[in-house]
């Protein structure tokens, strides 16, 4: 989605995710809510939603963080400058 900017859309269609230069937001289409999320981190450039488990979500920059939540409460993955993330098929 270009510099700082990018969303992801989990399994649960009624919340959105969206990075903004150094801000990580979850709206949620049903309440009409927004959120602002912020793990340990300077910058985010990327968000991802797991496509079957709509509680995790992964964002980042200079490390990786997950979500097992919702974007409630972050671990810190590590993966230092990483700018893309993916998921697997297979897991």
């Amino acid at each position: 989605m270009g510099d700082g900017f990018d969303g992801a859309f989990p399994a649960d269609t009624s919340k959105i995710f969206a990075t903004l230069n150094q801000r990580l937001y979850r709206y949620d289409l049903n309440n009409q809510t927004r959120a602002s999320l912020q793990p340990d981190d300077l910058f985010y450039k990327v968000v991802k939603a797991h496509p079957t488990n709509p509680n995790m979500v992964f964002c980042g920059s200079s490390n990786i963080y997950k979500s097992t939540n919702q974007g409630s409460n972050w671990s810190n993955e590590g993966a230092s400058a990483s700018w893309s993330l993916a998921f697997a098929p297979s897991n």
